[in-house]
């Protein structure tokens, strides 16, 4: 599962979560989830 994340309709960013078979490769037993921001990008709307 993954999202875009928009500021005023403007992508500045994704979030989703980590695949549960990478997870278990490396012993991970809760749920992951991973974001990137753009903050100058956010920042500019």
């Amino acid at each position: 599962r993954s999202a875009v994340i928009k500021v005023l309709g403007h992508e500045c960013g994704v979030v989703g979560e980590i695949h549960p078979q990478l997870l278990q490769n490396f012993g991970i037993e809760n749920p992951v989830a991973a974001f990137e921001l753009d903050l100058e990008s956010a920042f500019q709307v």
